[in-house]
């Protein structure tokens, strides 16, 4: 499931879906992006909610949205690229809609999605029960994609969209089924990792719980998974460290010298993949064997790889479009925190999503968050 850790974030990304879909079928003329119309449905679901909490890490666009008034939300200003983020939640449901069956497409590409009769019931599902203006939340939406008003200040609307409310019980039940389902090998890892989070609790021995619901080879691909992800984390390590104070350029040289703690520590992680001998990704295997190799051959395949914050030119290391010179404050968008789950820190952090996703269906989710924030002092809030 990605990055998905709420069931909102699968359904605004379907209800934009739907929404460009009936337009479409009702104007001939409308020929407005499903991406463009699903990033417009989120900003307003954000802005909506942003009025009863600005800290709450299941909203996004907050610094982007703040100071608009309803009237910014005319259809036609709300899906021009530059309103909201240009990484949006909807970019995270891509595989998963596919996954559970919700779209169809011939490849995973947002805009070629088509909602299936199993998407459309957990739209309908989610939105059970609202009526903002008098109208279901499909149709008020598609009046509003086509230009017929800009009603949106509306807590039916509000409430329907909002990522701070749970969706209603049959959508979680839905969703939780749509979870356990199918037959493909991919969908039954998925429902056996998905009944290992069900049990675990905190202060339990999560790889015991494990033994009987995750078979040997999929736990190894989920230890190797691990060994991978701490691995990819380094490699960013390193590549900071080259980056911080750097001016227009330096010699790989000198690069290797400003990074030589992290560039260790790289090649013992990818050695250490390596020994599992998990030859299925051979770009993986590509890039630990580069790793282990010499410091300076090392670096330049990082950089080279990069080629976005830093860029390879030689035996120079230049600036990047995207370079900044110094670090910043890591995107939480996951909540990649460890210690807040009882799932093994190790494991990547869609074990930790799907843990969360599990408290949300079953309206928990909320009280997580609180006591979370608590324990945190509050310093787990993102943009």
């Amino acid at each position: 499931m990605g990055g998905i850790w709420y069931g909102k974030q699968l359904f605004l990304a379907l209800l934009g879906v739907v929404v460009a879909e009936r337009a479409a079928q009702q104007s001939p003329k409308f020929k407005t992006s499903k991406i463009q119309v699903a990033n417009a449905i989120e900003a307003l679901a954000c802005w909506l909610a942003l009025k009863q909490s600005d800290s709450d890490p299941r909203l996004r666009g907050r610094e982007k949205l703040a100071g608009k008034q309803a009237k910014d939300f005319a259809f036609s200003l709300a899906c021009k690229p530059g309103f909201y983020l240009t990484q949006p939640m909807r970019m995270q449901t891509v595989q998963p809609l596919l996954a559970l069956g919700f779209v169809s497409a011939a490849a995973e590409r947002f805009n070629l999605f088509s909602s299936t009769a199993d998407g459309r019931n957990f739209v309908d599902a989610a939105c059970n029960g609202y009526k903002p203006y008098k109208h279901d939340v499909v149709t008020h939406l598609t009046g509003w994609a086509l230009g017929d008003h800009i009603d949106v200040e509306s807590k039916e609307l509000s409430d329907a969209l909002s990522p701070l409310v749970a969706m209603p019980v049959l959508a979680s039940q839905l969703l939780q089924e749509r979870l356990q389902q199918g037959n493909t090998p991919d969908a039954e890892r998925r429902r056996n990792a998905f009944a290992w989070i069900k049990i675990m609790k905190p202060g339990q021995d999560a790889n015991a719980l494990a033994s009987g619901l995750i078979g040997t080879n999929h736990w190894h691909d989920i230890e190797v998974g691990a060994v991978f992800l701490a691995l990819h984390d380094l490699a960013i390590s390193a590549l900071d460290a080259v980056e911080v104070g750097m001016g227009f350029e330096c010699s790989i040289q000198d690069g290797t010298k400003k990074a030589a703690t992290q560039l260790q520590n790289l090649k013992t992680a990818a050695q250490n993949f390596l020994d599992y001998e998990h030859t299925d990704r051979k770009d993986a295997v590509e890039f630990c064997n580069a790793c282990v190799a010499d410091p300076k051959t090392a670096l330049q395949s990082l950089v080279r790889r990069d080629d976005t914050v830093l860029r390879l030119e030689g035996e120079k290391i230049k600036r990047g479009p995207a370079f900044l010179g110094k670090l910043i404050q890591a995107s939480i968008d996951n909540l990649k925190t460890t210690g807040d789950t009882p799932v093994p820190p190790s494991l990547s952090h869609r074990f930790r999503n799907m843990y969360r996703l599990n408290l949300d269906l079953n309206s928990q989710i909320h009280e997580w968050l609180q006591a979370r924030n608590q324990n945190d002092g509050g310093q787990n809030e993102q943009e």
